[in-house]
């Protein structure tokens, strides 16, 4: 199938600070990275995105069943057939305390600290620098580029490429990489080098990851510090719903929960707007909703994140759209994807006014920052004036 592409706004996304997806390409049958163009261009997580696909594991599958990815929209001049998905994940804003701590004496048979960390995902990455491991951190992937001080770290590829060659030259004693790394791992095992896996694909598997990974490297103070501030933060949020009043004109033990629905991109081959990637119930935007007073508006158990169509958004019919689309280049695109938005007038959410686009570049990387998109998701939510019907 020949569909043309179009950006999901009027405006480029050439503009952007770097594009994460050169080429990405969709047909019936599978999802896979288009041979056009190496798949190391394809952003960290869309290699789960890809792997875990139900169409890719088995091609009679007529849904579309994709799984949680981090990835930016790419310019509309180089794809011929793609997928535009702007898969969110988050990270919990935290301030990096310099570790003043020394190394604990070891004890006989016990690892030794790493010293010479490598890390495969700019997650992992957020992770290490916020326990003031950044000194420790010998080398990042081509996406790593938060913090600032991140950009200047040897670069041993993406997460399909893999620089093995540079990386036996950094001689790490530590290589960090996520569940979805198992290939990597695989071979990283081969070369003789030791591997710490964590997972990022829900809100308390990035809080479990902070104490595995301070626990390894001899840093468990600032990881207990780094993971009490960020679940106090999300404490503190669900008390002040609590004794909040959103919806002042309902009764508190008549409210529920408003209907939040997540997109994270779109296929612009069918109608003014495309089918629309949602958020399903397996991941960490379902964890964001939740936590933040909401409910997912997509109720299946199957998909991670399913395509729907125009037919289909009406019959979710969600009171509140928060659309996840980080590095937009300035208000014309915003503008441009609300007016996608208000072609559609039958749902509620669109009629009633409650389409909010997040745009930080946060709202896509599940590390250590995802509190700051849980607090803008639950302010959009709770601020909202919903008649329950």
């Amino acid at each position: 199938m020949n569909s043309k592409f179009h950006p999901p706004t009027l405006t480029p996304f050439t503009q952007l600070r770097r594009t994460r997806i050169s080429n990405f390409k969709f047909n019936r049958s599978k999802i896979q990275p288009s041979s056009l163009t190496p798949a190391d261009q394809l952003p960290p997580s869309l290699f789960k995105l890809w792997r875990t696909s139900g169409r890719a594991r088995n091609p009679k599958n007529k849904e579309k069943n994709l799984s949680l990815s981090t990835f930016y929209c790419p310019p509309s001049t180089v794809w011929k057939t793609a997928i535009v998905l702007v898969l969110a994940a988050f990270q919990i804003s935290c301030s990096e305390t310099r570790v003043s701590e020394s190394p604990r004496p070891r004890v006989e048979g016990e690892q030794a600290p790493p010293v010479r960390i490598v890390s495969l995902a700019p997650s992992i990455t957020e992770v290490l620098f916020a326990l003031s491991l950044g000194e420790r951190v010998a080398g990042v992937t081509r996406y790593c580029d938060y913090p600032p001080e991140a950009v200047g770290k040897p670069v041993v590829g993406g997460y399909f490429d893999v620089n093995y060659e540079m990386l036996l030259s950094l001689n790490p004693d530590l290589v960090v990489l996520l569940a979805e790394h198992e290939d990597a791992r695989t071979r990283l095992a081969e070369l003789g080098f030791e591997t710490l896996r964590v997972s990022h694909s829900r809100v308390s598997g990035i809080l479990e990851s902070i104490t595995t990974i301070a626990d390894r490297c001899d840093v468990k103070e600032a990881g207990d510090r780094l993971r009490l501030s960020l679940e106090k933060r999300i404490r503190d949020l669900q008390e002040n719903l609590l004794s909040a009043s959103p919806r002042p004109r309902v009764p508190a033990s008549d409210r529920t929960p408003p209907r939040v629905l997540v997109a994270v991109g779109r296929l612009m081959d069918k109608g003014s707007g495309g089918e629309i990637f949602i958020s399903g119930r397996d991941g960490f935007y379902d964890d964001l909703i939740r936590l933040g007073g909401g409910e997912n508006a997509y109720r299946e158990e199957t998909l991670k994140f399913p395509a729907i169509s125009d037919e289909g958004l009406i019959r979710l019919d969600p009171d509140i759209i928060l659309e996840m689309v980080p590095d937009l280049s300035g208000k014309a695109d915003e503008d441009s994807l609300m007016d996608l938005w208000r072609g559609k007038p039958e749902v509620r959410a669109v009629r009633e006014g409650r389409i909010h686009i997040l745009g930080a570049d946060y709202v896509v990387v599940p590390g250590p920052r995802f509190v700051l998109l849980l607090e803008e998701m639950a302010k959009i939510i709770n601020s909202s004036d919903i008649d329950d019907q």
